[in-house]
């Protein structure tokens, strides 16, 4: 007969057979496919950046932000958010890996908006993974002509590859 025991820090129950040569089959694959999420969540990695203050205005620059993976990384997506619209003309920035640009298009929100979900032409990952011990740095290449984006963060997500 089969007796339930509850992982307590995954909160999972997993069957055990007691005297019984019978194994729950379906609620081993149930078990194992929750495994499989938890442990990919748990891969999955995102850094929010913010290239000034919360409601800071833009300024263009080489390397307003670094930082050094600690990790290797994987499946890079990228995304801009700012608080305040530029206008004018677009707010553009770039994210470079170990002194390169890891896109194909830049980040760009467009005059009048606030995000570069709604862009006209969305940002491309050329690279595909960074090793770790890269040096990640974030530029701006323009602010907005009339009027800066202020309060800009840009969205770095990844999946960590585990050695």
């Amino acid at each position: 007969m089969p007796v339930n025991e509850t992982t307590p820090d995954l909160g999972l129950e997993l069957p055990h057979v007691v005297n019984s040569g019978e194994h729950d089959v379906e609620r081993v694959r149930n078990a194992l496919g929750r495994i499989d999420t938890l442990l990919s969540a748990a891969l999955d990695v995102e850094w929010l950046i913010s290239l000034t203050a919360p409601s800071g205005d833009a300024e263009d620059g080489a390397g307003i932000e670094s930082f050094v993976l600690g990790f290797t990384v994987e499946g890079i997506d990228v995304s801009m958010h700012c608080a305040t619209a530029p206008t004018g003309s677009a707010l553009v920035a770039d994210v470079n890996g170990g002194g390169a640009s890891i896109l194909g298009n830049k980040l760009t929100i467009d005059a009048g908006e606030t995000s570069t979900d709604t862009a006209a032409t969305p940002p491309t990952v050329i690279t595909s993974s960074l090793a770790a011990g890269t040096v990640v740095t974030l530029d701006v290449d323009q602010i907005g002509a009339t009027t800066p984006g202020a309060g800009v963060k840009v969205r770095l997500r990844a999946r960590r590859v585990v050695p």
